[in-house]
C-alpha cells in the first residue's frame, strides 16, 4: 500500500501480485463478517493506511446482518409463525423472503457462520428450512457426480467422494421407505439420471 500511493489493492488489477493481496483482503472479510477475526488482528490491519475505513465497512456489514435477522425473527412472531414468501405482495415479506434465500446460498458455500447458523435456528420454522438446504445441497452434488459418471455413487467404493455420496443415497431409499420425504424431495431425487429406476425399487 506504501509503495502504491497508500491505494487498497484491487482484485481488478492486471498486476497478479495485487489481486493476490486483495483476494487477501477479501477473505479477511469474510472472517470479520464471521467474527473470526481477533482484535489483535483486527489492530494490525487498522494500521495499514486506508484500512480503517474499510473495517468500518466489514462492522457495519456485520451489523447489518444482525439487523435484518432481528427484523425476521420480529416479522415472523408477528404472522404466527409463518416464514415470509416470495409471492406476497407485501414489500417487506418478499424483501426478507430474498433475505432468507441469501442466506440458503451462503450455507450451501459454507460462508455462514456458526454464530449465525445457531442464530437463524432460533426462529420458528427456520430449522427446517435450513435441514432442506442441506438437502437439497447434498442432492445436488449426487446429481453433478452422476452427469460426471454416468452411474450412481456406491456406498462400497474406496474413493471417498463417492463412498459418502453413496451412503446419503443409501439413506434416501431408507427415508423413502419410512415415509419421511416430502414431495419436494422426491421430486428431486428424480431428476438425478437412474434415479428413477432405483426409487422404484424402494417403493417395492
Amino acid at each position: 500500500v506504501a509503495e502504491h500511493g497508500k491505494d487498497l489493492p484491487s482484485e481488478k488489477s492486471s498486476d497478479a501480485e495485487e489481486k493476490g493481496w486483495a483476494k487477501w483482503m477479501s477473505r479477511q472479510g469474510n472472517k470479520m463478517r464471521k467474527g473470526s477475526l481477533s482484535d489483535s488482528q483486527q489492530a494490525a490491519l487498522a494500521k495499514i493506511p486506508g484500512m480503517s475505513q474499510r473495517l468500518e465497512q466489514w462492522i457495519m456489514s456485520s451489523a447489518s446482518w444482525d439487523a435484518r435477522k432481528q427484523s425476521l425473527q420480529q416479522w415472523v412472531s408477528q404472522h404466527s409463525d409463518k416464514l415470509p414468501s416470495h409471492r406476497s405482495k407485501d414489500a417487506e415479506e418478499k424483501h426478507l423472503a430474498s433475505w432468507i434465500s441469501k442466506q440458503g446460498n451462503r450455507f450451501k458455500k459454507g460462508t455462514l457462520s456458526h454464530e449465525q447458523l445457531v442464530s437463524l435456528k432460533q426462529i420458528p420454522g427456520m430449522d427446517h428450512l435450513m435441514e432442506n438446504w442441506s438437502w437439497r445441497s447434498c442432492c445436488l452434488r449426487v446429481q453433478t457426480w452422476v452427469a460426471q459418471n454416468k452411474v450412481i455413487p456406491s456406498c462400497g467404493s474406496k474413493d471417498s467422494d463417492e463412498n459418502r455420496l453413496g451412503q446419503w443415497c443409501i439413506h434416501q431409499g431408507k427415508a423413502s421407505q419410512n415415509g419421511s420425504l416430502s414431495r419436494a424431495q422426491l421430486a428431486g431425487l428424480a431428476e438425478i439420471p437412474g434415479m428413477a429406476e432405483l426409487m422404484k425399487d424402494w417403493r417395492a
